[in-house]
C-alpha cells in the first residue's frame, strides 16, 4: 500500500503542496509504521466499521458525452474503496424504469430517496457538470437516503483539462465526506 501511495504521490509533481503534505505524511508512516494505525477519530477501526451502500445516478449537464460518462467514471473511482459497496447499475436501471425515469439526467432529492428505498442504498450520489466561460465545474450531490439530508462537493478546473483529472478530484472529496 506505501509503495502504490508513494507511486500517486510521485506521479502528481505539478500539484506541489499537496505533493509536500503527501510526502511528509509518507515519511512520518515510514519512519513509525506502529504510530499510524487504522483507528479512525471516533475510536472504530477499518475492520469494525459496515460499508455505506451508494447507488450513483445520472449527472446533469449541456454536454452528453460528459454527462454520460460520469455515473461511471465516479463508478470506477469509488469502487476500490474499503468503506463503500456500490449498488449494481442495472438495479438502479430497473427501479427508475419501473418509475419512468432515465438513467441520466435530472433527478431531484426526493426522486433519489425513493429510489433509494427501492434499491437498498443509504447514500445516493447524483450532480452536475457546468461548462461557465473556460471553466467546468463537476458537482457531486450525496443524499443520505434515511435522514434526507444533502452534502455537495466540486471540482473545478479549465475546459481544456483533462476531464479525468477533475472526476478524480471529486471522487476524493465524495470519500471525504463518508
Amino acid at each position: 500500500a506505501m509503495k502504490a501511495f508513494r507511486a500517486v504521490v510521485d506521479k502528481f509533481p505539478e500539484q506541489k503542496e499537496i505533493v509536500k503534505k503527501a510526502k511528509e505524511m509518507l515519511a512520518g508512516i515510514e519512519s513509525d509504521p506502529d504510530s499510524h494505525s487504522s483507528t479512525l477519530e471516533t475510536g472504530a477501526t477499518l475492520e469494525t466499521m459496515r460499508p455505506v451502500s451508494i447507488a450513483i445516478l445520472g449527472f446533469d449537464g449541456a454536454d452528453p458525452e460528459i454527462t454520460r460518462a460520469m455515473p461511471e467514471l465516479m463508478t470506477s473511482r469509488l469502487s476500490g474503496a474499503r468503506l463503500i459497496k456500490l449498488v449494481d447499475r442495472k438495479k438502479i436501471s430497473q427501479v427508475l424504469d419501473e418509475l419512468s425515469l432515465s438513467m441520466s439526467g435530472h433527478v431531484d432529492s426526493a426522486s433519489a430517496i425513493k429510489i433509494g428505498r427501492m434499491i437498498g442504498a443509504q447514500v445516493m450520489l447524483t450532480g452536475s457538470v457546468i461548462k461557465l466561460g473556460e471553466h467546468r465545474i463537476i458537482n457531486a450531490r450525496l443524499i443520505n437516503v434515511e435522514t434526507t439530508q444533502v452534502k455537495a462537493v466540486e471540482a473545478r478546473g479549465n475546459v481544456d483539462e483533462d476531464i479525468l483529472l477533475l472526476v478524480d478530484v471529486l471522487s476524493d472529496k465524495v470519500l471525504n465526506l463518508l
